[in-house]
Order: C-alpha cells, then sequence, then structure tokens
C-alpha cells in the first residue's frame, strides 16, 4: 500500500460525490476531528480518439465547406482510497474505504488543417467545426486535446492526464478549363487547357453522336465529320462532382451546291449547256465564315442583253460572296473552286462540271453582184431576182444527257454585224459624198431572216455608185431559262461600182466571197450604234 500525504477527509468527500460504489459515512464527532486520506490505487483515467467524421466527404470540390468532427471517448478507472480518524476518545470509528470512479475532463482542445495554399486553426468546444480551402489539393484536419484527473484526495485537477490527437486526411479536387470555348474544322483535332486543376480528370462530349465528335483518353479532341456546338467535359476521377465545360464549335464547308444539292453526279446537276444559269453555293456549317473567293475556269459570261444600238457581253460577276452566278459559253471539263475563312481557319473545296454544246452547222451559199430592180428599183445589189446574195441555212442538235432540269429546249437567232462598210456616190457636178462605218450593228436586232441582199440605190442624177460590206453574220443559240450564247458564224463581203452612162446605169466591177465556210466561235457579236443611223457626208 502506498501513502500520499494527509488530506482533511472532508475534503476527499468534497471531491469524490460522483460516480460512488461504495462509502461509509463516518460520524461527525468532536472527539475525532482529525482525519487522514490515503490513496489506495488511483490509475487515471484517459481520453481516446477512434476517428474522424468529416462531411460531406473526405474527397470535395473546391469551394464547398468540410464539416469536420472528432469521435472518441473515456475511460473510468476505479479509485480505492482509505479514511484514517486519528484516535483521540474511544468512541472513534475505524478506517474507512472509499472506492470512486475516475473524473477525467478537458482542459484544452484545438484544431489545425494545413492543405496547399491554406491553413486554419482554432478551438474546439464540441460539435463540428467547418473551413473552406481555397486551393485544391491534398490536405490534413488534426484535432488536439490535453486533459487531466481530479486527484483522489486532494480535489485538484493534478492528476494523471495527457495530450492526444488524431487526423484525417481529406482532398479537394477542382476542375477548370481555361478556354471557353473552341472553333475546329470538321476531321480537325484540338485539346483544351486546364488551369487550376488537381488530379487526373476524364473527357467527354456530349451529345454523342455518330461521326463525333469524340474524346480520346488523352484530352484530345476529334471534331469528326459533324457540324455544330458541342459541350466538352472535363471530370474529375477523384469525385465526379467535379467538373468543368466548354464549348466545342465545329465548322465546315461542306461542299458547293446548286442551292439545294451538292453538285455531283448522284445528283445529276454537274453536267449543264452552253448559256444554262450556274448558281453556286458555299455551304457552310457551324459558324460564320468571310473572305469568300470563288474560281472559275475562263469562259464565262454573266449577261449579254442586245438590241438595236448595242452589244454587249458582261463577262464581270462577284466572286467574293458565299454565292456565285454565271454562264458558260464553250464547252469541256470546268473546275469551280471556292475559299473561304472561319474564326482565321481556312477553308477550300472544288468540283468539276462537265458543259455540253450543241452541234451546229451553217452551209452559206452566195449569188452574184449586179445592177437590177430585186427590190424594185434599180440597185447596186448582191444578189438576183433569181438567187440571193447570200442564204445561210443550218442544222443543229442538242447533246444527249441530262442537263438544264431535263428541258433540252432552245431557242436561235442571227445576228449580223458590219465589220465595216463604205458606201460612196458622185453627183453630177463632180462632187463625192461617202458614208463609212465599221463595228455596228446591220439594221436589226435579232436579224429576222437568214439570208441578205445588200445594196444601194442608184439615184438619177447620180454619175458613180459603190459599196464595199464586210459583214460576221453569228448563230446564237439560248437554252431554256437561259442566255444567248454564239455557236457558228460566216464572215463574208461583197464589193461593186455602178456607173450612170449613155445607156444608163451598168456595173463596171462587182465581186464577194463566194460561199464563205462557217466556223466555231465563242466570241459574241459586239457593236456600238447602227448602220441605218449613218448618213452620207461630203467629201473634202
Amino acid at each position: 500500500m502506498k501513502l500520499i500525504p494527509k488530506t482533511p477527509l472532508a475534503l476527499l468527500l468534497l471531491g469524490t460525490t460522483l460516480g460512488v460504489w461504495a462509502q461509509n459515512n463516518p460520524p461527525i464527532q468532536c472527539e475525532c476531528c482529525t482525519d487522514v486520506c490515503y490513496v489506495v490505487q488511483a490509475p487515471p483515467g484517459s481520453y481516446t480518439y477512434t476517428n474522424v467524421n468529416i462531411s460531406p466527404g473526405t474527397n470535395v470540390c473546391l469551394g464547398s465547406s468540410i464539416s469536420a468532427a472528432p469521435l472518441g471517448y473515456r475511460t473510468y478507472t476505479t479509485q480505492i482510497t482509505r479514511g484514517h480518524w486519528e484516535v483521540h476518545t474511544a468512541d472513534c470509528l475505524p478506517d474507512s474505504w472509499f472506492t470512486n470512479l475516475s473524473q477525467t475532463f478537458w482542459t484544452t482542445n484545438w484544431w489545425v488543417v494545413s492543405s496547399p495554399g491554406y491553413s486554419a486553426s482554432g478551438p474546439y468546444n464540441g460539435g463540428w467545426i467547418s473551413f473552406q480551402p481555397t486551393n485544391c489539393g491534398s490536405g490534413t484536419i488534426t484535432f488536439y486535446g490535453t486533459f487531466k484527473d481530479v486527484a483522489p484526495c486532494t480535489t485538484q485537477p493534478t492528476y494523471g492526464g495527457g495530450t492526444i490527437s488524431i487526423s484525417t486526411n481529406f482532398y479537394v479536387a477542382n476542375v477548370q478549363i481555361v478556354e471557353p470555348s473552341k472553333i475546329v474544322p470538321a476531321n480537325g483535332t484540338t485539346a483544351f487547357t486546364l488551369t487550376n486543376t488537381c488530379g487526373p480528370v476524364t473527357w467527354s462530349v456530349s451529345p454523342q453522336q455518330p461521326g463525333g465528335p469524340y474524346a480520346n483518353a488523352d484530352g484530345t479532341i476529334v471534331a469528326g465529320t459533324n457540324c455544330g456546338s458541342w459541350t466538352v467535359t472535363a471530370t474529375s476521377t477523384v469525385n465526379t462532382n467535379c467538373a468543368a465545360s466548354a464549348t466545342l464549335y465545329v465548322v465546315n464547308l461542306t461542299a458547293i451546291t446548286d442551292g439545294a444539292n451538292p453538285i455531283s453526279s448522284a445528283y445529276s446537276n454537274n453536267v449543264v449547256i452552253v448559256g444554262q444559269a450556274i448558281n453556286l453555293t458555299a455551304q457552310t456549317c457551324g459558324g460564320t465564315f468571310s473572305n469568300f473567293l470563288w474560281g472559275v475556269d475562263p469562259s464565262t459570261f454573266s449577261d449579254y442583253s442586245p438590241n438595236d444600238q448595242t452589244g454587249m457581253v458582261v463577262t464581270y460577276f462577284p466572286l467574293t460572296n458565299s454565292t456565285v452566278s454565271f454562264y458558260w459559253k464553250d464547252s469541256g471539263s470546268k473546275q469551280v473552286t471556292v475559299s473561304t475563312v472561319c474564326s482565321n481557319i481556312p477553308f477550300s473545296t472544288s468540283v468539276t462540271m462537265s458543259v455540253l454544246r450543241p452541234t451546229a452547222q451553217i452551209t452559206a451559199r452566195t449569188g452574184n453582184v449586179g445592177v437590177n430592180s430585186l427590190f424594185g428599183d434599180l440597185e447596186l445589189v448582191f444578189g438576183t431576182p433569181t438567187t440571193r446574195g447570200i442564204t445561210n441555212p443550218f442544222t443543229l442538235s442538242m447533246p444527249s444527257g441530262y442537263y438544264n432540269s431535263g428541258n433540252t429546249g432552245y431557242f436561235t437567232e442571227w445576228i449580223q454585224v458590219f465589220t465595216s462598210s463604205v458606201r460612196r456616190y458622185q453627183t453630177n457636178d463632180g462632187s463625192w459624198y461617202r458614208m463609212q462605218a465599221s463595228g455596228v450593228l446591220d439594221t436589226e436586232y435579232p436579224d429576222p431572216y437568214d439570208f441578205d441582199d445588200p445594196d444601194e440605190p442608184l439615184i438619177p442624177g447620180l454619175l458613180t455608185v459603190s459599196a464595199s460590206d464586210s459583214f460576221d453574220t453569228t448563230l446564237m443559240f439560248r437554252p431554256i431559262w437561259g442566255k444567248w450564247v454564239p455557236l457558228r458564224h460566216v464572215t463574208w463581203s461583197w464589193s461593186g461600182v455602178a456607173t450612170n452612162g449613155v445607156r444608163g446605169w451598168g456595173l463596171q466591177t462587182g465581186g464577194n466571197t463566194v460561199n464563205p465556210p462557217d466556223q466555231d466561235t465563242t466570241t459574241y457579236p459586239t457593236w456600238i450604234g447602227n448602220w441605218k443611223d449613218y448618213l452620207f457626208q461630203k467629201e473634202n
């Protein structure tokens, strides 16, 4: 038995009123007022932490608050003391034995949080404590506590005690994507940039569609063949509630179309005929495109609208829009290209079209130059009452196949232009008068006839009349809904001089092109002015 210093029993009783198992209460006697407390056995109690409750869990997303509380228990021990009364009289009681439970209590409690770029601490007074890390990564929360026991005989908190602690780890996950959106061409690849991100992530694209886009395991985004916008998501593998999203725009120049369908043999729109309207569209998808530039194989035009005064072909048409419209005037394999830009990403595509052309033939037949009354009055004329000056019968056959939406209807017309014309006459006083023109229309557009008998009237009172004309006669073709294009032409001329002598008018000289051959042509007849508006002027 171990003895401790004497302690008044009253103080002992005062400090052991809780948890008493067995107790003898001695009588209060004046004769027995002095007592001594002896500790028989008094192992100290203790506290033990078992674990830490953490909410919402040990893996959270950045920005979430974490609450934690320690769990544990207190261990009680059995303490036995002996009360001894100093004997003053024979009536004093014998020694008494007291059995109580240890009285352990906390003296200080606190907590400490440590994580990357963040720390916190504070007193712990029970319940839950809360904190909110400002950075992602692994962290630790530790609870500390110191405790003491009440001394069995002195009732003072000076007995036993110690310091305990318990820690638990937590992980703050975060996913952050730098780019809010990206634009990528179809079949291209891209990757989004992560920042302030802790731990591995998985990538996904939604909604999922056949043909893409889709995400590879390494985070590469493959655009695939579809156009539009998708959501790209990076998800933490530590906590799937932690994710970040961005928008993926897949853009493309998909095709050159006729406004409805891509130019392709599958849609029977890649074969056209000369003069057919070509209206093409650069079909784009997924974004805003600019800087369009078309390239078209030559022999194109945009308009030909002649009249009695002018015949001009317009070859200019805009090439910097998303659409282009034009006509071809010759046959062959033609390539059309278009380039454009979307968000500094260049695109280009091309198609090949086949242009057909009718087969035509002009069989020109000519007569002779003479002085006769073919038109009722006496004239210097190319032609006779029985034989025209020139006739231009022709044949034309349309190509086979599907073109112009299946419509093989067409129109033809004649255009005749003076390449040069000089007419002169001499009056009785010896004066000469001249009418001269070049590059002008021969009277009417279109020429209503497939023949011609150019002439110059022989007026009484004149001494000499001469004519020298050169012509370009063109057979024009126009498909239904189309524009006029040249097919074949004949160049020819005639000249003559008639004099008024004693016996009247007679042919002095005359000549003409004989049965001129026709030629293929894609050159438009052009003119400014009309031959009928020219007048004779006196020569100096």
